[in-house]
């Protein structure tokens, strides 16, 4: 399994096993480097990774929900 992990400024931590959430295949797809290569999105609420063009807003890792 290969577990990506987000670190939030208030202490929590999730860790969510990408390459078992449908939702998430192309980050489990992506290398170790493009991975690495993110930013947040003005606001805070999401991470995007502009090599992979997509991200993931940060509401739905803590409720571990799908984007539609």
């Amino acid at each position: 399994m290969t577990f990506y992990t987000f670190f939030f400024s208030d202490g929590r931590e999730v860790s969510l096993p990408i390459d078992q959430l449908e939702w998430l295949q192309w980050l489990a797809k992506a290398t170790p480097e493009q991975r690495a290569r993110w930013t947040i999105e003005p606001g805070g609420y999401a991470i995007y990774w502009e090599n992979l063009d997509d991200g993931i807003e940060l509401e739905h890792v803590l409720s571990m929900q799908p984007l539609v």
